[in-house]
């Protein structure tokens, strides 16, 4: 028996104007449409029901998505090129890819604890 290799992607959601509410769900097939839209049929075939929202951090606008190994630069590509979500204009930036969700979880600690300390200088 063969596991699936899978892979987190921590993403940072810059938003122009105010933050939507976020359903994470529908984010999964957002970032579908958005790899059928620029890889077609061939593309939306092979990230289908791969792509997962894993959390979304409204604090921060950070989300964690798992998709497949193989996958993993069509992914990246598509988040890239999306310019909107939930008809708000953002801009998505991939700030790392890990192999588990706890090494992601921890970049992302990482990350709150530098944003916390900017803030109190």
């Amino acid at each position: 028996m063969v596991r699936f290799k899978r892979r987190y992607m921590l993403i940072q959601i810059d938003w122009e104007q105010r933050k939507p509410n976020v359903d994470t769900r529908a984010v999964g097939y957002k970032i579908q449409e958005e790899v059928a839209k620029h890889f077609g049929d061939f593309g939306a075939g092979l990230v289908l029901g791969t792509i997962i929202c894993i959390k979304y951090f409204e604090s921060s606008s950070r989300m964690i998505i798992r998709t497949d190994r193989d996958n993993r630069q069509i992914t990246q590509y598509a988040l890239s090129m999306m310019k909107s979500l939930f008809s708000q204009p953002c801009q998505m930036n991939v700030i790392g890819c890990f192999g588990t969700i706890r090494n992601c979880e921890q970049k992302l600690m990482q990350l709150n604890k530098l944003a916390i300390q900017s803030k109190k200088k």
